[in-house]
């Protein structure tokens, strides 16, 4: 799958709300975002716990909006062809957590 495949699964809860961020399309649970995506290219919020096990798969990098230098803490970008039976659970976890 696709990472905006992966995106578009995640527009499919109605309680997150689209949003514009960084030039980014974004989707909001409340005030925070929790998923952004550009260019194919997908990151997502996760809590502290599921980061660092996260990180560690394969394509996965921190994410960097601006491409600067400077990530955004907590989120990861994931890759571009991913499996989303892998990742979807993950991004649940950083909904449930945002919420």
């Amino acid at each position: 799958m696709e990472s905006s495949a992966f995106y578009a699964l995640l527009t499919q809860r109605s309680e997150l709300k689209a949003a514009k961020m960084f030039g980014w399309d974004g989707l909001k649970l409340g005030a925070s975002y929790v998923a952004f995506i550009k260019h194919g290219r997908v990151a997502i919020k996760l809590p502290p716990e599921a980061y660092d096990e996260a990180a560690a798969r394969d394509g996965a990098r921190p994410f960097d909006p601006g491409e600067n230098g400077r990530a955004m803490k907590g989120r990861l970008e994931v890759p571009a062809a991913l499996d989303a039976a892998l990742w979807m659970p993950l991004a649940e976890a950083g909904i449930a957590w945002v919420a």
